[in-house]
């Protein structure tokens, strides 16, 4: 009898070790391994360029090829060398994206990936759907508040209805410009000897990383009675109290009660195309099929960055909300996290190394669906 070497049977090195999976956003990026709860950093989608010694902001190149091709490089080798730890050739490699995320990004990073890093394989999973797939849903509808814009996708039976998404151009950018315009013409600066200066004389003062942190430290959502008096300057309505944030060198920033109030209120508020969150869900769930709308109206879930500012939830919705099992801005990659671990065999299949370079093309997700 023939006897057949064990070592034919077993799979691939890279097979055994978890994946990474990458969730890279237009503000901050999330990394980790399958199969973690959490994932291992969360920073900022900018990086130091070793070619121009300059800081590259993934916001600022997503149109340009080159210079797309340079961030990509340069972020995924700091995340790879300095945050995980590991090295890139003996792990496949998920990626969360949106199925809106355009062609020349997707292709530009599976190019860096197979070439400049050399892994295994890559796996693309949708975001929407990981982030139900993590509260173990297959019909819901997703709202994912980013940084340019609010995304709303119906899922049903795990299926995205691509016909019936919606989007609202406002997000985290319009929020930081509110901040930015409000400091500029309220703000104040207060120094050590009790001297008070307007901002509007010290701009430089105003960065996008200051924005960011008022944003998370400062500002909240009213309740739509209180926010519609303070948008139309009633006086019977008190604004919340200026906050003292500290500059360092003796110099305190006061952040007017009005910026902290209304930084959000864009979301909710109706534009010139009468449009705002609420609206949109609501042209949403009128584009699916009249048979699923109540099923999607039962798992509401709330996604992205911007959702975690506080009162947020509580304006949008008095409806059912699905309790995340994670923050809101992870909740995707969360759930790629548990769907491309070892322990669970799902129906997706991965780019080979092999496969890019015979046809080096992605398959856009309108293909796909």
């Amino acid at each position: 009898m023939r006897v057949i070497p064990q070592a034919m049977f077993q799979m691939p090195a890279s097979y055994d070790l978890a994946p990474v999976v990458f969730d890279i956003g237009v503000e901050f990026t999330k990394a980790g391994f399958a199969g973690d709860s959490s994932p291992r950093c969360i920073i900022r989608s900018e990086v130091l360029s070793h070619d121009s010694n300059q800081i590259i902001t993934y916001k600022y190149c997503r149109a340009d090829k080159d210079l797309l091709y340079d961030f990509f490089r340069n972020f995924l080798r700091y995340i790879y060398n300095t945050r995980l730890l590991v090295t890139s050739r003996d792990r496949r490699v998920v990626i969360v994206e949106s199925v809106l995320c355009p062609s020349l990004i997707r292709e530009t990073l599976a190019e860096v990936f197979f070439k400049c890093f050399e892994v295994p394989s890559l796996m693309y999973f949708p975001s929407h759907l990981m982030a139900a797939s993590a509260l173990g849903l297959s019909n819901a509808l997703v709202i994912d508040a980013g940084y340019s814009e609010v995304q709303i996708f119906p899922l049903y039976e795990g299926m995205v209805l691509l016909s019936s998404y919606e989007t609202l151009q406002v997000g985290a950018k319009s929020i930081h410009d509110f901040i930015e315009s409000q400091l500029v013409e309220d703000g104040k600066v207060m120094s050590g000897k009790g001297e008070i200066m307007p901002l509007a004389s010290n701009t430089e003062l105003i960065t996008s990383s200051l924005i960011e942190d008022i944003k998370v430290r400062a500002c909240f959502v009213s309740p739509k009675f209180r926010a519609q008096k303070l948008v139309k300057n009633d006086k019977s309505c008190t604004p919340a109290p200026p906050l003292e944030y500290p500059l360092g060198k003796d110099k305190i920033l006061l952040v007017p009660g009005l910026c902290r109030e209304l930084a959000a209120e864009s979301i909710f508020q109706l534009d010139y195309d009468d449009c705002s969150l609420q609206a949109m869900v609501l042209n949403s769930i009128l584009k699916c099929p009249i048979d699923c709308r109540k099923e999607l109206l039962r798992n509401i879930i709330l996604i992205g960055g911007t959702v975690c500012i506080p009162g947020f939830e509580s304006r949008f919705v008095e409806v059912r909300l699905h309790k995340l099992s994670a923050p809101p801005n992870c909740q995707a990659w969360l759930g790629a996290s548990i769907m491309s671990s070892p322990q669970i065999q799902f129906a997706v299949k991965p780019l080979t190394k092999a496969q890019y370079r015979k046809r080096p093309r992605l398959l856009d997700w309108f293909n796909l669906m």
